[in-house]
């Protein structure tokens, strides 16, 4: 009886962990004035000056973080390197993998009178390639999975 119960409430704590977070990978070269950043700098991503993502630089560059959140879908990504700010800004596309190389320019802080803050984004033209990789079905099909166990665990 006790596996029963068991087995669908570890199946429920798995799933629940999968769709905390919404993720979204991008890789490829980042340069400073077109000159590639050093080993070892951290690139920091922003969505709403709040921190989604960050990373190190590898050898030549080269960089891939993971961005991860529960923001709306297509709200923008700016990215930060000891007081540098890349020129691209990209959407937050949950479940896609970006290659995009990024150029930092020195960033000079500007403050806005405005304080609205938009809720919903429009999906914006980017440059960059978008491989996708869906996991709706799985979920849907854990969830389908959990709903028969439950119910052949209480039918009785």
């Amino acid at each position: 009886m006790k596996t029963r119960i068991a087995l669908p409430l570890i199946i429920f704590v798995v799933m629940a962990q999968q769709i905390s977070a919404e993720q979204m990978i991008l890789v490829g070269l980042a340069k400073i004035d077109d000159k590639p950043i050093p080993k070892g700098a951290i690139i920091i991503a922003k969505i709403l000056d709040k921190e989604v993502g960050k990373c190190n630089i590898s050898e030549m560059g080269g960089y891939s973080i993971t961005i991860e959140t529960n923001e709306t879908p297509y709200a923008p990504i700016e990215f930060y390197t000891d007081g540098y700010k890349a020129i691209q800004v990209v959407p937050f596309e949950p479940d896609k993998i970006m290659v995009l190389d990024l150029n930092f320019r020195r960033f000079e802080e500007k403050f806005s009178t405005s304080t609205t803050i938009p809720t919903t984004f429009e999906r914006p033209s980017v440059t960059g390639h978008f491989i996708e990789i869906s996991t709706y079905g799985a979920t849907l099909g854990g969830i389908v999975i959990l709903l028969i166990l439950a119910w052949y665990t209480f039918k009785k």
